[in-house]
């Protein structure tokens, strides 16, 4: 289990963000309650479950131990929501949109395929 920080650099309010992520919730929210987050500041809401963190307590995160990572190289331990709302790892979700995304194709190739085959109506 992981806490990650990522370097996002978000400016807003006159200071740069980035976001505190992690592969269990609760070593999270330790995380987070260890370097002065409050458990209100979490963000759930969309695809990451998350907290907003500036600069300051991105330093604080580092020195109790979250690990570093860039905002577009996210590790595929980090918890992810799903449509249902529940979180898994990163990698699930990903394999789960691909094996949708397979099927999807799947049924369009054999539907394309059968339109091909199809013999034509004979018409006198």
């Amino acid at each position: 289990m992981a806490v990650y920080v990522d370097n996002a650099v978000i400016p807003w309010r006159g200071r740069l963000w980035a976001h505190l992520l992690g592969s269990d919730l609760d070593e999270l929210h330790a995380l987070a309650g260890a370097i002065g987050l409050r458990r209100a500041w979490f963000q759930d809401r969309r695809r990451f479950p998350h907290y907003d963190v500036d600069a300051a307590y991105r330093l604080r995160a580092l020195a109790a131990g979250a690990i570093a990572i860039t905002d577009r190289r996210i590790p595929d331990d980090v918890l992810m929501k799903r449509p249902d709302g529940t979180y898994v790892a990163r990698s699930i979700v990903l394999a789960e949109r691909s094996r949708s995304r397979n099927e999807r194709a799947g049924t369009a190739a054999s539907v394309a395929s059968s339109s091909r085959t199809a013999s034509p109506m004979n018409v006198g």
